[in-house]
């Protein structure tokens, strides 16, 4: 018996020794797994400006790595690093990066300055950038969050005030059609006056690009600047650089904005008193009997009878007050040291002063560049919209002469009947201004746009600073056929035109009824339509160079350039339709009632360019510029042309005479320019 227990109490002794070792296993590996996922240091902070004012979607990760995280709205962030003595890099755009390494604060305060120092910008020039200190040329820029700020629908009227010798004059406010002539320091030709426009490279229309997808805009105006685009630069260039992805956390960010739109001022009318008032005053002149009687005066002065006696002001009640445009942009962007990437996406609806005129555009953009070797890297983007337009049949344009909507409104006098109280409308000498906006059909236009580019750049390391450069550019609809050498010309591959008969109405106080008067437009409907197309093929290859030697600094730039457009237009139209069915085979089959046209384009341009700068301890500043340009312009005798460019600049506030003396002086340059 006593064996047996003994026997057990070893056995239970045992179990508990197991037990116990199992135990403590489990606690060291439970600790050591503990100890592991505790490796991490979570640290917390916000980022600020110099002001104090917390920055949101400011950039904070840890460098070398795709780690990171962006600040919240009131500039917080919170991020895991591995350990101390690990940097942390936070970084927002206009604002000076800043490194901070990990101690013991878990938390941190980092303010970022503004990156005010002009000098060391990266200025976006003819087929590369330099940095504004050394710049012999005359070049302005624009940041793409000025463009963007701004509440209008075409980039062109963004420029006009913002940089120094540009002079923009809008010409139209119709929605789609409102886009500003660019006068780069003032007419320079009889002929076409339009500034070269080039989108990442390419010569492309721009204004209806996604102000928000727009990283800068470049102006270049003297002969040194324009020098690398020949003969094309005539007239000064624009060029526009879209947002490329940079290194840090995926960034959602989303811009919107709406507003009424009401005209700045509109002409003053008198009214219908003051009108018949006059006309009698008139008729004394000439001894005639009044054609207004003193009731007639005081019915129109009392309004007592609206129809039979009306009272209009018949530009202020034709435009629609308070008219909405509206804009939303949604972008991602981000990457890893190897791949950084842009997309966005974006919607712009505006509507016009009359009813029935809208604008609508739908905007796409996708940039991707990847470091696919250390020496080598891979470039692509896209960027397309689609553009809708929604105009009455008839049209704003003066060019229509008494046929245009603005002639109604200022011909037709306030006695005249612009609408009746029941709803109806009025005419005045056989046209009727209120008919020709809501009762003439209408003009609609879509626009079709895909912009394609594709480059690879590789460095050689065999020669320190050199590289060669490849771009191939596949563009639909860069330019409007029907206005190519207009950059803000509006992209029509589509059109269709309905115009139909505008019946007119008035007012017959005997039986208190409203006859039909007559009718205004055509006698029956026509229909027409168009379909216009361009293309545009860019080939480009790079040689770049760029090196320092001690207080010498080189660079040296040469492509070789190919570039052809193709465009087409085919247009037909047919009348006196019997039918409101707006479709081609509906129309008359008399042979007078049909017409068609059309016609296409080619254009071809071979071109060598070249660009060499020299400056010497950052105070003395050369370069050589220019084009061998191979041309369908020029006669075929001559179809090459030679457009050289020479500048020098003098940096004078590099000087010591300048440094010791004058010490506020921080940048004070002289430069020329001859091509």
């Amino acid at each position: 018996m006593n064996q047996d227990v003994h026997a057990s109490n070893a056995s239970s002794a045992n179990f508990r020794d197991a037990l116990l070792k199992i135990f403590f296993f489990c606690l060291l590996l439970f600790s050591g797994c503990t100890l592991s996922a505790q490796t991490n240091i979570r640290i917390r902070g916000v980022v600020t400006d110099s002001k104090n004012l917390p920055l949101a979607n400011a950039t904070v990760h840890v460098k070398a790595t795709n780690t990171g995280v962006t600040t919240d709205s009131s500039g917080a962030f919170a991020i895991d690093v591995p350990h101390a003595g690990t940097v942390l890099v936070a970084s927002y755009i206009g604002f000076q990066a800043m490194e901070i390494t990990v101690g013991k604060k878990t938390y941190l305060t980092i303010q970022l300055g503004s990156s005010n120092n002009s000098l060391s910008d990266v200025v976006v020039v003819g087929y590369g950038t330099q940095k504004r200190a050394s710049l012999t040329a005359s070049v302005s820029s624009i940041k793409g969050e000025e463009i963007a700020a701004q509440p209008v629908a075409d980039i062109s009227n963004s420029i006009g005030g913002r940089v120094a010798g540009v002079i923009a004059t809008q010409g139209n406010g119709e929605p789609g059609n409102d886009g500003s002539r660019i006068l780069i320091r003032g007419t320079s030709t009889i002929g076409n006056t339009q500034p070269l426009a080039v989108v990442d490279g390419i010569p492309r229309n721009y204004t209806q690009l996604d102000p928000n997808s727009i990283a800068s805009i470049s102006i270049l105006k003297d002969a040194a600047a324009v020098a690398p685009y020949g003969m094309g630069g005539a007239n000064g260039v624009i060029l526009i650089t879209t947002k490329k992805g940079k290194t840090g956390a995926p960034a959602l960010t989303y811009n919107t904005y709406a507003g009424l739109q009401n005209p700045t001022t509109l002409t003053k009318f008198v009214n219908s008193y003051q009108y018949a008032t006059l006309f009698n005053a008139a008729d004394d002149n000439e001894g005639a009997p009044h054609a207004y009687s003193d009731d007639d005066l005081q019915k129109f002065k009392d309004h007592s009878d609206p129809d039979g006696h009306p009272d209009h002001n018949v530009l202020k009640e034709l435009i629609s007050p308070n008219t909405l445009i509206m804009s939303h942009s949604l972008s991602l962007s981000g990457g890893s040291e190897k791949i950084r990437y842009y997309a966005g996406v974006g919607f712009l609806s505006q509507n016009g002063a009359w009813g029935p005129t809208k604008y609508k555009r739908y905007n796409l953009v996708a940039n991707l560049d990847a470091d696919v070797t250390k020496t080598t890297r891979v470039s692509m983007s896209l960027n397309g919209r689609v553009e809708d337009r929604h105009f009455p049949g008839r049209s704003t344009s003066s060019s229509f002469g008494d046929l245009s909507i603005f002639n109604q409104a200022f011909r037709t006098p306030p006695i005249a009947p612009l609408t009746f109280s029941n709803g109806l409308w009025g005419g005045y000498i056989g046209r009727s201004a209120y008919g020709n906006i809501y009762h003439s059909g209408y003009n609609q236009t879509t626009g079709y746009t895909l912009l394609n580019q594709f480059s690879i750049e590789q460095q050689l390391p065999f020669i320190k600073g050199l590289s060669v450069k490849g771009v191939v550019s596949y563009d639909f609809n860069p330019f409007n056929p029907g206005d190519p050498y207009n950059p803000s010309a509006g992209i029509t591959s589509f059109n269709r035109s309905w115009l139909t008969p505008i019946p007119y109405y008035s007012y017959d106080p005997a039986t208190n009824t409203y006859p039909l008067a007559g009718t205004d437009g055509p006698a029956k409907p026509t229909y027409s339509v168009s379909y216009n197309q361009s293309q545009g093929f860019t080939y480009q290859g790079y040689l770049n160079y760029h090196n320092s030697f001690g207080r010498h600094d080189i660079s040296g730039l040469m492509v070789l350039e190919i570039r052809s457009t193709k465009s087409s237009i085919f247009g037909a139209a047919r009348g006196n339709y019997n039918v409101s069915v707006p479709e081609l085979n509906n129309g008359s089959s008399n042979s007078t009632d049909i017409s068609n046209y059309g016609y296409s384009a080619e254009s071809k341009q071979k071109s060598a360019v070249y660009r060499v700068t020299y400056g010497y301890n950052g105070k003395y500043l050369f370069e050589a510029s220019g084009r061998y340009d191979g041309n369908y312009f020029f006669a075929p005798q001559h179809r090459f042309g030679f457009f050289p460019a020479f500048s020098a600049g003098w940096r004078l506030s590099e000087e010591n005479f300048i440094k010791n003396k004058a010490p506020w002086i921080s940048n004070l340059k002289i430069r020329g320019s001859y091509g």
